[in-house]
């Protein structure tokens, strides 16, 4: 990431661009650490690191899907 910016920042703008725009954090902190900073925003989800490769595809998925509807 550029120094100017956060990870968090640009997410705000883009999603301010753009409100069907569905948002994956991760991080290598734990959930109970970072997660919870997450859950008010609206259309974030929080994926904890490491993880399998299925599970991110599954929450890719899912974020999709649930743009779709």
């Amino acid at each position: 990431m550029p120094e100017s910016i956060s990870g968090r920042q640009l997410a705000r703008q883009l999603v301010a661009e753009n409100h069907q725009l569905k948002v994956i954090y991760t991080s290598g902190y734990s959930a109970e650490l970072i997660g919870s900073e997450f859950e008010t925003e609206a259309d974030t989800t929080f994926l904890a690191k490491p993880y399998h490769s299925e599970r991110l595809a599954n929450l890719v998925a899912h974020c999709l899907a649930s743009r779709a509807a």
